[in-house]
């Protein structure tokens, strides 16, 4: 006992003077590579767990989809700091996160490729509340039966005053697609009825709100006009602050 009590006498004296290179130095010669290393690591994953307990929870998640071809992407977070002020929130506390660097393009398979994939896997997590994109874009979700039927969750009043811009899929068919009744070939092959006519369909609902001369979309897309809409997933843990944002988008 005598002599463990000695040694940390002198390590106490020694690091009451040494520099901070001295005292690494020490620790390393003393403990050596690996027991440094592992507290290193340790450190990371303590800095992750308290970067993550203290994120700002998010009040919705979106989707901008080739925005990065067209606008800016800075924009987005002007976007969310306006809603976050709508709503009222402590940005402290609150966040409203657009992924903005999606690309679905004819022109590149594998990018396209890599994008639907985010796309399902954020869907599936819950962590996807809206998407913007050309519809066609989309489609097959929308058969999928992963977005909101609208008329389910807007107002009366919002119904009537968005029901020019509504787009419609059929639910005929999704419940056709759900039972299974058709091969992965024929699905692949299938041809859509067009979602602006909504009288060639058996059961049409809008999932789609079209959003082409929405002027803060002009402004997002660099004021290009493009055919974009604006879908709800319905895997999304934000409908409410979802169907708000779309009240402000519509504004």
């Amino acid at each position: 006992m005598r002599i463990r009590e000695e040694i940390r006498m002198k390590r106490k004296e020694y690091f009451a003077t040494a520099t901070t290179k001295e005292k690494i130095k020490y620790l390393i010669d003393y403990y050596g590579w690996l027991s440094m290393g592992l507290a290193l690591i340790l450190a990371f994953i303590i800095f992750g767990i308290v970067e993550v307990a203290t994120a700002p929870e998010p009040v919705i998640n979106g989707a901008f989809i080739n925005l990065s071809q067209y606008g800016e992407n800075f924009l987005t977070e002007e976007l969310g700091k306006k809603f976050l002020k709508e709503l009222n929130v402590d940005t402290k506390k609150y966040s409203a996160n657009f992924s903005d660097n999606l690309i679905i393009s004819s022109a590149d398979a594998e990018t396209t490729s890599t994008t639907h994939q985010v796309l399902m896997v954020h869907m599936s997590g819950g962590m996807l509340d809206f998407i913007v994109a050309s519809p066609e874009n989309l489609i097959t979700y929308a058969y999928d039966d992963l977005f909101v039927d609208l008329t389910t969750v807007l107002t009366e009043e919002e119904i009537e005053a968005y029901k020019p811009y509504f787009l419609y899929v059929d639910a005929a068919i999704i419940k056709e697609r759900n039972e299974g009744s058709k091969s992965l070939e024929e699905l692949a092959d299938y041809v859509y009825p067009d979602m602006t006519k909504p009288e060639d369909m058996k059961e049409p609902i809008p999932v789609f709100l079209d959003l082409s001369d929405n002027e803060r979309m002009k402004e997002l897309y660099n004021a290009k006009k493009l055919n974009i809409s604006f879908c709800i997933v319905s895997t999304g843990k934000n409908q409410e602050n979802t169907v708000k944002f779309l009240n402000f988008l519509m504004k």
